[in-house]
């Protein structure tokens, strides 16, 4: 088993799937582990702990 890279919930994959169904809500043309990838360098450069947990 693997952890949601967003909730940290117990899941078979890199997403759940409450996650993963909100992240194509929110950007419906992309791809949910790019979002994740584009949230944490830029976590990265502005110093945010929004997305980190």
């Amino acid at each position: 088993m693997m952890k949601c890279k967003l909730c940290k919930k117990e899941t078979k994959t890199t997403l759940c799937r409450t996650c993963n169904d909100f992240l194509q809500w929110m950007y419906p043309k992309d791809n949910p582990e790019d979002i994740l990838e584009r949230y944490r360098k830029a976590d990265q450069k502005n110093g945010h702990k929004r997305l980190r947990k």
